[in-house]
């Protein structure tokens, strides 16, 4: 499948919302998005995962040999408001060195954007940096305190500190 997007000023303004920590600073990231405009000539497929994605009465662990068949990445869930994924350690485990890895985070309004900041950093130093960006999904569905784009970019800044 041959994909040809142009990526205009207004919509790096979009992706760049949804992008945290570390993105400027890699190469292809800068490249791509320093120019006016830019073609996308091939698509790949990134799968992102969690919890959501086994039975929790099992101990099933992602194949990634054979993700990485079909994917040239994978983003694995970190967590959401106060607490980490319940898979996450296993899947950023055992996806080292088979695929590349970026994380994200479920920002959940329930719960203030430093202490969720707080808890992506913690992994961070636990786990080490991730080989792609740091994701960050936000969906309002809980209507709690910390909603609206200022408190979401609260957290996001607090994540680059």
């Amino acid at each position: 499948m041959n994909v040809q997007a142009k990526i205009t000023p207004e919509s790096i303004a979009n992706i760049a919302a949804h992008l945290l920590a570390g993105s400027a600073s890699r190469p292809a990231f800068t490249q791509l998005f320093s120019a006016k405009s830019a073609i996308i000539e091939k698509s790949v497929n990134v799968y992102d995962i969690s919890f959501w994605n086994d039975r929790n009465d099992t101990l099933e662990i992602t194949n990634f040999a054979n993700m990485k068949q079909s994917a040239a990445g994978v983003i694995i869930r970190a967590g959401q408001g106060s607490w980490d994924d319940s898979d996450f350690a296993a899947n950023w485990s055992a996806s080292r060195s088979v695929l590349p890895r970026g994380l994200y985070w479920f920002y959940d309004s329930r719960y203030s954007p430093g202490s969720q900041a707080l808890r992506i950093k913690n992994l961070l130093m636990k786990y080490g940096m991730p080989d792609m960006e740091i994701w960050a999904d936000y969906e309002e569905t809980y209507n709690g305190a910390y909603a609206g784009w200022r408190h979401f970019s609260v957290f996001i800044s607090e994540i680059e500190r």
